[in-house]
């Protein structure tokens, strides 16, 4: 019987809990479109208000501030990286 009311739990968790239930569904939308600058976003931050970007490995070492409101490249700040390839 324990067993009986164990799988009951796990299967009503899983239906309720899981990706596809609307009432937990991320709904996705669109601001805006990102400036051409960015060629392939690696990642999104929000430091001080300010949102903040850089491109994927291959691209060039630049962080850019962009426009919260219309995806514009604001600033572009550049990294004085050297870009390594293969294993560390």
């Amino acid at each position: 019987m324990k067993k009986f009311f164990l799988i009951i739990t796990i299967a009503i968790s899983v239906f309720s809990f899981s990706q596809q239930s609307d009432l937990l569904k991320i709904r996705k939308y669109r601001v805006s479109y990102l400036d051409e600058k960015v060629k392939e976003t690696s990642g999104l931050s929000l430091l001080n208000g300010k949102l903040y970007t850089f491109n994927d490995s291959g691209n060039t070492p630049e962080l850019f501030e962009i426009d919260k409101k219309t995806g514009e490249v604001v600033k572009i700040i550049k990294a004085m990286l050297k870009i390594k390839t293969g294993k560390l």
